[in-house]
């Protein structure tokens, strides 16, 4: 992302696509405007793990710890919100004005990325599902039911 950031600072590209906080800092630099927040396109499932179902049943204890993790990690979120967040997330952001941070979780929280339950809606499911065919990472459209298994959560 850094690098995609510098080369349109520098004019090197016209068009980059960038994850917060860079999309921001693109923006309070005037090295360019956002021209679409995927965001704004519906429900996706952002934070889905693919795995085999055999993979699965022989890590289940892993998958439900991980999913049980992500879930207080979520809840942790709405409690706290943008400001803790940074605090916490800045050693991994050094060359990031905290200003710039703290809106960068701002902008994620508002378009409502960080839900607080662990279940993988059919509108986002499909729409990952979507994204994954046309990217030729999948080859066919797979079903919700194949796919999806909610005990883990």
């Amino acid at each position: 992302m850094r690098a995609n950031l510098e080369a349109l600072s520098k004019g090197q590209l016209d068009v980059v696509q960038l994850f917060e906080p860079y999309a921001s800092m693109a923006v309070q630099s005037g090295a360019g405007d956002i021209l679409y927040a995927a965001s704004t396109r519906g429900p996706t499932v952002y934070t889905t793990f693919i795995a085999t179902k055999s993979g699965i049943e022989r890590h289940r204890l892993s998958f439900t710890g991980l999913t049980r993790a992500i879930l207080q990690m979520k809840g942790w979120l709405a409690e706290h919100g943008a400001e803790e967040l940074a605090n916490i997330t800045a050693p991994f952001f050094p060359d990031t004005p905290r200003d710039i941070l703290v809106s960068s979780l701002c902008h994620y929280g508002q378009a409502g990325l960080w839900t607080c339950v662990p279940d993988v809606s059919r509108q986002g499911f499909t729409r990952l599902a979507e994204c994954l065919v046309s990217g030729g990472f999948i080859s066919r459209m797979p079903s919700y039911e194949e796919c999806v298994d909610q005990s883990l959560g």
